[in-house]
């Protein structure tokens, strides 16, 4: 009896720790779509909105699919959707939100899968108003979010590849500022040195000048003696 109490025991928290870990990777909450809230999948990721909203454009166009943006959202409607189980169509509509700053490059992703039609894009009846609709939420939403993970792997990728050649490109050119700066101080330098050349061969000739004078005026002042 002990050791089954000792097993369950050791299931349960595997089960705990299991759900912990999943619950990090994606969760099922309610998004606010046109005035009403929707079942929907979500998921937290290490990027900017613009990325994962990129990401998944790359994904639907792959799968000739064309969405419409409609008050924050990407809408595609009846798409087949292999994740789902199936190939029978369902509409899509996709939300992300950013989590805190934008420069944490942090987001969170929404996806409402549905029957086509279960969600109209009119002004939800006063009943469905700012409350949850009960929309049923096709299966599949999980898949489709680990098919956008390495697409928004991908984009954080390509943004960090463009951000680096942006500051290469900063720092040659700063480089070629300064290589110019360079040359325009060598080239004044240069003839810093010509005129002190010059200015030194004048002081030279100047005091030969001065010496002569001197000469001269002692030779005047004892011609009167």
């Amino acid at each position: 009896m002990k050791r089954i109490l000792f097993y369950l025991v050791v299931a349960s928290m595997f089960l705990l720790n299991a759900s912990v870990l999943f619950g990090q990777e994606f969760k099922t909450g309610h998004v606010e779509f046109n005035g009403a809230r929707y079942p929907a999948y979500i998921k937290e990721m290490d990027a900017s909105v613009d990325q994962a909203i990129n990401a998944v454009k790359e994904i639907m166009t792959a799968k000739g699919a064309k969405g419409k943006e409609f008050k924050g959202f990407l809408i595609y409607r009846e798409v087949v959707l292999p994740a789902t189980g199936s190939y029978d169509v369902h509409d899509l509509f996709v939300k992300v939100d950013p989590i805190g700053k934008k420069a944490n490059n942090r987001s969170k992703i929404h996806l409402i899968i549905t029957k086509p039609g279960a969600i109209s894009e009119d002004k939800p009846s006063k009943e469905n108003r700012n409350s949850a609709v009960p929309v049923a939420l096709a299966a599949g939403g999980v898949a489709i979010l680990d098919e956008v993970t390495p697409a928004v792997e991908n984009q954080v990728y390509l943004r960090n590849v463009l951000n680096q050649e942006n500051e290469v490109k900063k720092a040659e050119k700063k480089l070629q500022d300064l290589q110019d700066d360079q040359a325009k101080l060598e080239k004044q330098l240069s003839k810093l040195q010509e005129d002190l050349k010059k200015n030194k061969s004048n002081i030279d000739t100047q005091i030969k000048q001065v010496e002569a004078a001197k000469a001269e005026l002692q030779r005047v002042k004892a011609s009167k003696q």
